[in-house]
């Protein structure tokens, strides 16, 4: 793992977590970080992350303690519930159930606010030191101008996100201010209507009571 680690993004995962009583895995998502910890062992998204503000929410969890299942059962009995889960002597486990298990916790990393963060990690961190090193190893001898285009790919790659980033922001603020423009517009016309629907009320309530004291005038 040690070797690995500098190759990709690793997220350490325990199998069979119902194999464990909570206390029992707690001690030992513990160990498992201590031995990290001890040989430099590089985990995601504690290393490569650059959304820090998720990190700690997840680290909270790690090592991922899972249930894996294949069948649905029904949980509680008699509820007609059906959920992914294992069936014992003793009661049942729910893969999807956080109380569970961790499965939840892995699924929405990698799939929902993650991903980005790890196709951008693989490709700027792990994909770039690999290529860097084939290309230095393969060119022993040969000019320096060479080993330099490797840099300059990297520096384009990452100018090239930036401008898709500050790209993106722009058009964001465009429809912010779009919908916000338009917001404003809506409002303005009711006001208007508003306004103008007080006015004829008014007139109307004006024109009833001259009526009245035309009626009360009369002999």
């Amino acid at each position: 793992m040690q070797r690995l680690c500098t190759k990709t993004n690793i997220i350490p995962v325990i199998g069979k977590a119902d194999a464990l009583m909570h206390d029992e895995m707690a001690a030992f998502k513990k160990l498992i970080l201590k031995d990290f910890q001890r040989h430099d062992i590089r985990v995601y998204p504690t290393f490569h992350s650059d959304e820090r503000e998720t990190v700690a929410e997840i680290e909270k969890r790690m090592p991922f303690a899972v249930i894996g299942s294949d069948e649905f059962i029904e949980s509680p009995i008699g509820s007609g519930r059906k959920v992914r889960g294992r069936r014992y002597r003793w009661g049942a486990v729910e893969v999807e159930n956080p109380k569970h298990c961790d499965f939840v916790f892995l699924r929405d990393m990698v799939i929902r606010t993650n991903l980005q963060d790890l196709i951008e990690s693989t490709h700027n961190i792990h994909y770039a030191l690999f290529r860097s090193s084939k290309i230095r190893g393969s060119m022993v001898g040969r000019p320096e101008v060479l080993l330099q285009s490797d840099e300059v790919y990297d520096q384009q790659v990452e100018g090239a996100q930036l401008n898709a980033k500050q790209e993106m922001q722009r058009r964001e603020e465009e429809l912010k201010e779009t919908f916000l423009a338009r917001i404003r517009g809506k409002e303005n016309e009711l006001r208007e209507r508003e306004e103008s629907l007080n006015q004829k009320r008014a007139q109307i309530q004006a024109d009833i009571d001259s009526m009245r004291r035309a009626l009360a005038n009369e002999p």
